[in-house]
């Protein structure tokens, strides 16, 4: 794979490749980094312009104009950083981390990382494949028992090929069974497959269909492989070695333990209401927390 000239994070952003093969890169994770020689941060945007060269200069310039018109017009509210062949040339932020509280954003805000946390989890299945713990061709089934699908491999979950039941379809079932005000679990979805048998959507390998179910089972393998919750897991072997200070596991439980939390707030009758998704739980992160990650990758 090659390496991505560019790296744009728009309060969230994904990984970028690395032109090493899949086996051997990720044993940096296995022992603690020291990577304020690897990686310098800088302050925010102002304090990039004397590091730029003219052509970055410019491009950092329409950036900032962009961002502030969108802030402006209320139509952005978050954290921007853009790097090129590895350096940053962009970093500000812009709006508040609680729009109800009109708490200004901070440089080390934690977002709530939604569907981007799938990295860290397909993360630390690469790294139990890589200690020969598991193998991206083992038959879930395996590690599953309980899941009443065949023939559907490791691989089949990571790269949404699985055919699994996409449990969002099943939720009128799952409400008969589990008490909403209760966070749910990763055992709650597999006691859906297990008593409910919803039909697969497609023979596992022959399509492509983005599924969140596909990355609660890999969570699950995760625990069940390593012995510990997968927060521990995430945590100590990826964030904690990584130093990525500002990035946690979370559910509604922990509300005390994440510092500097942006709140996620929806129009509303009106007005505006939080988001449901965002208090329950998931995992947060901040945009230089996931630039040194990327860096690493």
């Amino acid at each position: 794979m090659r390496k991505l000239p560019y790296l744009l994070l728009v309060t969230l952003f994904f990984m970028g490749c690395d032109s090493k093969g899949p086996e051997g890169q990720l044993s940096f994770l296995n022992k603690k980094s020291d990577i304020s020689n690897n990686v310098k941060l800088v302050g925010n945007y102002y304090s990039l312009k004397g590091n730029l060269s003219h052509s970055q200069k410019t491009k950092s310039a329409k950036i900032e104009d962009l961002v502030q018109k969108l802030g402006r017009s209320k139509q952005f509210n978050g954290c921007v950083l853009v790097s090129e062949d590895g350096n940053i040339i962009y970093d500000n932020f812009y709006g508040f981390s609680d729009w109800r509280k009109k708490t200004p954003l901070s440089d080390s805000a934690s977002f709530h990382l939604a569907s981007v946390s799938k990295q860290f989890t397909a993360m630390g299945i690469m790294m139990l494949n890589e200690e020969k713990k598991i193998s991206f061709d083992d038959d879930i089934q395996k590690y599953l028992p309980e899941i009443p699908y065949k023939d559907i491999k490791i691989r089949n979950l990571l790269n949404h090929s699985s055919g699994i039941p996409n449990i969002l379809n099943y939720l009128p079932n799952f409400f008969c069974y589990w008490d909403s005000c209760e966070i749910a679990k990763n055992k709650d979805l597999i006691y859906i497959y297990k008593n409910f048998h919803p039909p697969v959507q497609f023979k596992p390998g022959s399509r492509f269909s983005y599924n969140n179910s596909n990355y609660v089972l890999l969570a699950e393998i995760i625990e069940r492989i390593s012995k510990q919750s997968y927060e521990s897991f995430i945590e100590n072997r990826i964030f904690n070695t990584l130093g990525m200070k500002n990035s946690f596991v979370y559910n509604i439980n922990d509300e005390g333990k994440i510092r500097n939390r942006v709140r996620i707030y929806g129009p509303y009758r009106g007005g505006h209401s939080a988001d449901e998704n965002d208090l329950r739980n998931g995992m947060v992160g901040g945009k230089r927390n996931l630039f040194l990650y990327n860096r690493f990758v």
